[in-house]
């Protein structure tokens, strides 16, 4: 396709495409001569939306110090309230960086999904880190290429003995 996107273009709505790309994609006939890039507008059919530009730590703590109470996660019979998990991953974030991890530092996650997840996503985000989220099913080969690939400073793993040494890859 030789068209650009332009701010809030929509490439599902054929309105937005060069003439050339509905005859080229759909088999409407031979296709006319490459035009030059254009920028495309915006979609009539696709609502505005804000943009978000503060950062996810800002956005939680906000919210978690406007509300505490109010329930923020609920995982089978647990409830965790916005302060809870607020005050757990602020703990969480000062251990991530007593450990001696910085901003822009990468770290795994290797949990299960659930509550330590977002907690431990949470508090990565407080303290400027980068999450590389890990699959707690990958076999140790996989677990070994993605972990030196991502070039991973740390790994959060669950405090159950696991059969992975994690120092050894």
């Amino acid at each position: 396709v030789s068209a650009v996107a332009g701010e809030g273009a929509c490439f599902r709505c054929p309105r937005q495409l060069p003439e050339a790309v509905p005859a080229m994609l759909f088999g409407g006939g031979p296709a006319a001569p490459p035009r030059p890039l254009v920028p495309l507008g915006p979609c009539p059919d696709t609502p505005r939306r804000p943009v978000i530009t503060t950062h996810l730590a800002h956005q939680f703590g906000a919210r978690a110090a406007s509300h505490p109470t109010r329930p923020f996660l609920i995982e089978g019979e647990d409830r965790h309230s916005w302060g809870e998990i607020a005050l757990r991953s602020d703990a969480l974030a000062r251990a991530f960086r007593g450990q001696g991890l910085a901003a822009g530092d990468r770290i795994g996650i290797d949990l299960p999904t659930g509550t330590e997840w977002v907690v431990a996503m949470l508090a990565a985000a407080q303290a400027g880190l980068t999450i590389v989220p890990l699959d707690p099913e990958l076999g140790y080969h996989e677990l070994k290429y993605q972990l030196r690939h991502a070039e991973v400073s740390a790994v959060v793993i669950p405090e159950a003995p696991t059969p992975v040494d994690y120092l050894e890859l």
